[in-house]
């Protein structure tokens, strides 16, 4: 159903340029792993180990600021002989960019820590102050607050490194999960009750709790913290019970899906193995959804062994493999599912799809779409033009009208707000005016 389009591979993009401009002898041993991905698409990634015992030290998280001149990263020591599990230590260090290797140590704890920058969209060319979210395994996330200071031209520094700025976000918390797109943090609560909460952050500095939803989930160990969306560790155990990924199995399972936010987040959940909160972006109209399983949910990138997660601006990123890529419908299996012999169900998500989703495409409507609409109840289709309208000639009067519909557009606006609307009130709005104008 899903067509995969590569947009970075760290092979061909990464190491085939180092190879290029730099000597054999001089580059190490080449590993190389995708860390991050932030708001804007760019990819954080390491590919060079100079000494052996950098392989003792593992990247738990890291993040980048927006303007690229700050770099925090949490680091884990790893058991030798014991697979790559922290032992000892976490170390949290902030580092400045320009100049290289001036570095704050923000956290050196027992457990795992992990951070990432908030990315506010602001018109401001210049800013110099950044955000970072720093999450620890022991169930609090602080916001710091980082003042910078330019010096020479080109040199960001820290400004007053000694007394960051810092606010309590939320702590007692099991499950943690970053949405970078909408720069929102969502956690499960443990005292009482589980509550799903989320809290949005703004360019200002300011954040606020949006809502609350109490879940009536059980089997939860709270034992252990998990995190979901806050870049990628590669060091991590790869049993995956923690809540955070699904997993692989030949057996039925049931799962729950609650719509929550007035439908825009969807909550999923299985029992004992993971929570996952989905922005789906729905909108509150009619919609057929596809629930695909067996032959019809292979995807030959998602068969191939590796874990595939969700990255921001609309990508997939296969960490382990170092590619990333965006996903997009095929209209060929989207007709398939339009066949007689498919559930009626079926035709009606497949249609919607199509209706929704997909450019207009004069060669696909050619296919067989026609014929197989027809075995659609409720559904016609045919190729002949509309009746022209009985009423001809102008109105003579338009009393009300014009009120009637400038209040349909004001019921309509918020449509604006969402991304891929599929009205444009403004392009309405234009031919309101004119023809307010004419009158």
């Amino acid at each position: 159903m899903l067509r995969f389009n590569p947009t970075f591979d760290l092979q061909k993009d990464v190491v085939s340029s180092i190879f290029a401009r730099e000597e054999k002898a001089f580059i190490g041993v080449l590993e190389p792993r995708i860390l991050n991905v932030e708001r804007d698409g760019g990819v954080v990634y390491s590919w060079r180990l100079l000494y052996t015992f950098d392989k003792q030290v593992c990247v738990s998280s890291c993040s980048l600021n927006k303007e690229e001149t700050l770099l925090a990263v949490s680091l884990s020591q790893c058991a030798q002989g014991e697979g790559l599990k922290p032992v000892s230590q976490c170390l949290t260090l902030l580092i400045e960019i320009h100049p290289i290797n001036n570095t704050k140590v923000l956290k050196a704890v027992d457990c795992k820590v992990k951070v990432q920058f908030l990315y506010p969209k602001t018109c401001r060319s210049t800013v110099l102050e950044s955000h970072l979210l720093l999450a620890a395994e022991d169930g609090y996330v602080d916001l710091y607050h980082i003042a910078l200071a330019s010096q020479e031209g080109y040199r960001v520094v820290l400004q007053n490194p000694e007394r960051l700025s810092k606010e309590r976000v939320t702590e007692d918390f099991i499950w943690l999960q970053w949405d970078s797109e909408n720069q929102r943090l969502f956690y499960l609560k443990t005292r009482g009750k589980h509550t799903l909460k989320a809290v949005q952050f703004y360019p200002d500095r300011n954040f606020e709790t949006v809502f609350e939803l109490p879940l009536e989930i059980h089997n939860i160990d709270s034992s252990s913290v998990r995190f979901v969306n806050f870049a990628y560790d590669h060091h991590e155990d790869l049993k995956r019970d923690d809540l955070s990924h699904p997993v692989r199995w030949h057996k039925d399972a049931t799962y729950t899906i609650a719509f929550v936010h007035q439908g825009y987040y969807i909550v999923v959940y299985l029992a004992d193995q993971f929570l996952h909160l989905i922005n789906c972006r729905q909108q509150d109209l009619l919609c057929y959804s596809l629930f695909l399983s067996g032959a019809d949910s292979y995807t030959e990138v998602l068969a191939s062994g590796y874990e595939v997660v969700s990255a921001p601006a609309n990508q997939l990123l296969d960490a382990r493999g170092g590619r990333m890529y965006t996903v997009d419908l095929n209209p060929d299996f989207l007709l398939e599912l339009l066949s007689p012999y498919r559930p009626e169900v079926q035709k009606l998500a497949a249609l919607h799809c199509m209706l929704v989703y997909l450019q207009p495409n004069s060669m696909l409507e050619l296919k067989e779409l026609p014929v197989a609409l027809t075995a659609i109840p409720g559904v016609k289709c045919t190729p002949e033009l509309l009746c022209q309208p009985i009423i001809k000639g102008k109105a003579k009067s338009l009393q009300g009208y014009w009120e009637e519909l400038q209040h349909v557009l004001e019921r309509i606006i918020s449509f604006e707000a969402v991304p891929s609307p599929r009205f444009r009130t403004n392009l309405m709005k234009e031919d309101f005016d004119k023809l307010q104008e004419a009158m």
